[in-house]
C-alpha cells in the first residue's frame, strides 16, 4: 500500500505510437508482403529492420498518423490496465504525440478510463521537454516510457537515465536488448513494465 501512495509524487509520461497504441508495429506490419507476415521469425525479423530504419528515416510516422486519425488503432490493454492503476494510486499522466493529434489521442485516452494530458510533441524535442516538465516539477519523479532508441539515447545524453523506461515490444526488441545490455536504460516489455516504472519511480 505504501509503494502505491507514493505514486501522488510521480508524473508518468508516455509516447504514444508504438508505446501505449500498437500503431507502429500496424504500420510496420502493412508494408511487409504477406509472405513474411505470416512467418513470425521472419516478420519479427523484418519488423525490427524497419523500426530503426523508420527511426533514421522517419518512414512510418505518416502510416501511424492516418491510423490515429481514422481510428483504425489498436491499443496496449496491459498498459492502459496499469495506467488505471497508476492514475487511482495518484499519478500523473502525460502521453506525448509527434503525429499531430493530441486532442484526439486525449479522447481515446479519455474514452479508455485515462485522465491523461496529451502533448504535440516532436521527436526531436522530446528529451527537452521532459528536462523543463522536471525542472517545472522539483517535487516529482518524471518517468519517461517510450519505445523509441532514439529518444531514449537522447534522455541518456540529457541526463534523464534513471528517469527513463524502454518499452520492448516486437517491432523493437533486438534494439532493446542492446540497449538493456549496455544500461543506457531500464528496458521492459508488457508483463513488467509495471514494476520497471515502480523501481525508476523509487530510484
Amino acid at each position: 500500500m505504501e509503494e502505491l501512495n507514493r505514486m501522488d509524487k510521480v508524473i508518468e509520461v508516455y509516447d504514444f505510437d508504438g508505446t501505449v497504441a500498437n500503431t507502429v508495429e500496424m504500420a510496420i506490419n502493412k508494408r511487409l508482403p504477406a509472405a513474411i507476415r505470416n512467418n513470425e521469425l521472419l516478420r519479427k525479423g523484418m519488423a525490427n529492420i524497419s523500426f530503426v530504419l523508420g527511426e533514421l528515416t522517419g518512414a512510418g510516422k505518416k502510416e501511424a498518423a492516418e491510423m490515429v486519425a481514422k481510428g483504425k488503432i489498436e491499443l496496449n490493454e496491459q498498459m492502459l490496465g496499469m495506467l488505471r492503476r497508476h492514475q487511482e494510486a495518484g499519478a500523473e499522466i502525460v502521453v506525448l504525440t509527434s503525429n499531430g493529434h493530441s486532442g484526439l489521442i486525449k479522447k481515446i485516452m479519455a474514452d479508455n478510463g485515462v485522465n491523461a494530458a496529451a502533448v504535440h510533441c516532436e521527436s526531436k524535442r522530446k528529451a527537452d521537454f521532459i528536462k523543463e516538465l522536471a525542472r517545472g516539477n522539483p517535487d516529482k519523479r518524471i518517468v519517461s516510457v517510450n519505445d523509441s532508441i532514439r529518444e531514449t539515447f537522447g534522455a541518456f545524453t540529457k541526463r534523464l537515465r534513471y528517469s527513463s523506461v524502454l518499452f520492448s515490444g516486437s517491432h523493437n526488441s533486438f534494439a532493446s536488448r542492446i540497449i538493456g545490455f549496455l544500461h543506457i536504460a531500464e528496458v521492459a516489455n508488457a508483463e513488467s513494465i509495471d514494476s520497471a516504472i515502480k523501481r525508476v519511480a523509487r530510484a
